[in-house]
This record gives structure tokens, C-alpha cells and sequence, in this order.
């Protein structure tokens, strides 16, 4: 019954692999000293209560390299993303609600019938201040805020199946977690609270059945063996 889970388990894993692409990077959220980033953009948010957003964004042609998608000398003297093959993301882990967790979990998922590669970096403040234009806080202050970098490129390989032909946008959903203990992703602890009892009534369980089924078995050759003879 134990390994009959653990194939329910594998299986519902790999058959989500087959639909969908995932990307993942986990970070933690170290205080940082503030800085006031332009207002020209309208930043994408996440945070609780609105920790997953869905986007489509066109890659950058087969072949690119990660590092120079948005990269050009125009795009890095934009005063606000505006680059088609990337999108920035504001992380609120200042919100009350994340306040107790240290570390976070960014994922992406795509389609596997769209076929793209993506690069994802998380950035502070002033960092993000670097890249756009931004000032200093006065007075000074410290924030856990984060900024997001996610940087797309066509992967060159289309499904049999799409009838897709042409480079198209790449429809993808970001989503946002803390972790628990570090290690577990917040949506996966209400399938944890039921998976663990039903592992552990298996183990008790398991071991009555695999008795169970033994007699069963050992009758059976006993009545085969008589019925020889």
C-alpha cells in the first residue's frame, strides 16, 4: 500500500512535468537599505493575497544569449522596463502577512507547447535603483522589498501537436511563496497535511495486509499443491 502512494505520487509529478514547464529560484529576504525607484513604470506586484500573476511575453529570437536579452545601451538608459522580451516584478515582502518568513520561492510555468528558455534574477533596491533611476530615502530606511528580472528566449523546438509554426508570445504564470522551515513551498502544506496521515496509516497498515495476503497465497499453493496430488 506504501509503494502504491509512492507511485500515485511520481506519477501526479511527472504527468504535471508533461503539461507544463517549471522554472524555480529561491531566495531569502535580507533587510536592505531603501531606495526610491521611479515612478514611470506601473510595477507588477506580488504579494499575499495576490502572490501569482499571468503574463505573455514575446522571447527573444532562438539563439540569444540570456545575458544580453535587454540589454542593449538604449534599454539599460530607459528610465522603466520597456524591453518586449522581459518583465520586472515587485516583491512586497514588507507585507505584513511575510513578515515572520526569511526565505521565498519564485516560480514560473509555461506551457510545454511553447518552447522557451528563462532566466530569472532577483534584485534590491538599489540595485533596481542601478538599472533605473531611483534615489536615495531621506531619512534612511531599510526594506525587504525585491525586484524580480525575467527575461524570456524561444527555445527553437515546437510541439508536432501545437500547429504552431511562428515564434509567438509565451503565456506563463509567476508565482510567489514563502517557505516554510526554509524548504516548503506554502501551497504544497495542505497536501502535505493529507498525504502524511495516509503514508503513516499505510505504514501501520502494510504490514497486516502483506500478512493477510501471505496466508491467502500459502492456502492457495496448499489447496494446488492437494489438488496434484
Amino acid at each position: 500500500m506504501l509503494f502504491f502512494h509512492r507511485r500515485l505520487f511520481f506519477l501526479l509529478c511527472f504527468a504535471s512535468f508533461a503539461l507544463a514547464n517549471t522554472e524555480i529560484v529561491n531566495f531569502e529576504a535580507s533587510d536592505q537599505i531603501n531606495v526610491h525607484i521611479s515612478d514611470d513604470h506601473n510595477w507588477h506586484v506580488l504579494s499575499p493575497g495576490a502572490n501569482e500573476k499571468s503574463f505573455n511575453v514575446q522571447p527573444a529570437p532562438f539563439g540569444t544569449r540570456m545575458n544580453v536579452v535587454c540589454s542593449s545601451p538604449q534599454e539599460l538608459l530607459s528610465k522603466a522596463p520597456n524591453c518586449p522580451n522581459e518583465i520586472w516584478i515587485k516583491l512586497d515582502l514588507d507585507h505584513p502577512d511575510w513578515k515572520s518568513y526569511t526565505k521565498f520561492t519564485l516560480r514560473i510555468s509555461w506551457p510545454g507547447s511553447s518552447p522557451a528558455d528563462f532566466g530569472m534574477n532577483i534584485f534590491n533596491p538599489e540595485a533596481t535603483a542601478s538599472r533605473f533611476t531611483g534615489k536615495p530615502i531621506s531619512p534612511p530606511a531599510r526594506t525587504r522589498v525585491k525586484f524580480a528580472r525575467i527575461r524570456v528566449v524561444d527555445a527553437g523546438i515546437f510541439s508536432p501537436l501545437s500547429g504552431v509554426t511562428e515564434v509567438r508570445p509565451v503565456p506563463f504564470m509567476v508565482i510567489l511563496e514563502p517557505l516554510y522551515f526554509g524548504l516548503i513551498p506554502a501551497s504544497i502544506v495542505p497536501f502535505l497535511w493529507v498525504l502524511l496521515p495516509t503514508l503513516f496509516v499505510s505504514i501501520i497498515v502494510a504490514p497486516y495486509a502483506n500478512a493477510f495476503l501471505s496466508g491467502i497465497a500459502a492456502a492457495a499453493r496448499r489447496e494446488l499443491t492437494g489438488k496434484e496430488e
